[in-house]
């Protein structure tokens, strides 16, 4: 856990299994760098782009976490997203 201070205030951030979380005064970004051997990372974490929007009041409609899956499952059924590992939430952009 460390903390990065700028003109405008610090940024707290801890470094987790394959990534690093950042917390800019309450915004909370979560990052990974992929699995080993070549820690390639295609595409997103449904379960963190859910954390994000808790932290933002912006995303009030989409706090409902049975709404936000099924958002997440009825874009894979539309092929717009497709997961990228069936062990976890990962997903990409169906190209």
């Amino acid at each position: 856990m460390g903390t990065l201070k700028y003109e405008g205030g610090e940024i707290s951030f801890r470094f987790h299994g394959y990534g690093c979380q950042f917390n800019f005064s309450g915004l909370i970004i979560d990052y990974d760098y992929g699995q080993p051997p070549d820690f390639n990372y295609e595409g997103f974490d449904s379960w963190k782009l859910f954390q994000f929007i808790l932290s933002q009041k912006k995303y009030e409609n989409l706090k409902d976490e049975p709404l936000f899956n099924s958002i997440i499952l009825e874009m894979d059924s539309r092929k717009i997203i497709e997961k990228v590992n069936p062990q976890y939430h990962t997903f990409k952009l169906v190209e």
